[in-house]
């Protein structure tokens, strides 16, 4: 068990208000921040659009809409600010598209096996995606991908996996919670960059 000093945190701002003009949002679900400080959200109903916005909350500009994209389920920033998404082009066709810090489309990856619930870079360049019960990393200069990490046998019976992130020495951190999400079981799951299991708690 791990115990820790609570921090203290102070209410600064909001930003936005339910609608579909640039600005708004209808059904936000991701979030991901560059190394500038501006915030990508994906707004699920929002016409599958990605929306800027600066540390202040003012609008910068939206990356995708309707159309481009059939279904996001993650986005993720790498240390150029590139954008990342992973998205579905079609009902068999997932795929990762890269974008520039001004919205336009670099590259697109098709036919990408991936996870629906947490994307991140890690500090190899590489993306790593949380499944429901998997872990993927996708390898941008390679454009393969496949299951990653050697810690399943730690892993609690009948649960999900879903958010993930790693810390500047490589470490990745994973959330792991049953599939009822009562809270019977949730916990985060430390592994090294190799995806060797180290703790949990």
């Amino acid at each position: 068990e791990v115990s820790a000093t609570p921090l203290s945190y102070a209410f600064d701002t909001k930003w936005g208000s339910y609608g579909y003009a640039d600005g708004q949002l209808a059904a936000p679900e991701q979030i991901t921040i560059d190394i500038w400080g501006d915030l990508y959200i994906y707004d699920e109903r929002g016409g599958g659009r990605i929306q800027k916005f600066d540390i202040d909350g003012n609008f910068k500009r939206s990356i995708q809409g309707t159309g481009e994209v059939d279904w996001h389920t993650n986005i993720c920033t790498d240390l150029a600010g590139s954008l990342y998404t992973y998205g579905r082009l079609s009902s068999s066709n997932w795929c990762i598209r890269k974008y520039n810090n001004i919205g336009e489309l670099q590259q697109t990856w098709s036919d990408v096996t991936g996870g629906y619930w947490g994307m991140v870079m890690n500090n190899s360049g590489n993306i790593l995606m949380t499944g429901l019960e998997e872990v993927y990393l996708f390898n941008p200069a390679t454009g393969s991908s496949g299951k990653w990490g050697s810690f399943y046998s730690y892993l609690d019976s009948n649960t999900f996996l879903h958010g993930i992130a790693c810390d500047s020495s490589g470490n990745v951190f994973i959330v792991q919670s049953n599939s009822t999400y009562d809270g019977s079981v949730a916990k985060i799951i430390k592994v090294d960059s190799n995806g060797n299991y180290i703790k949990s708690w």
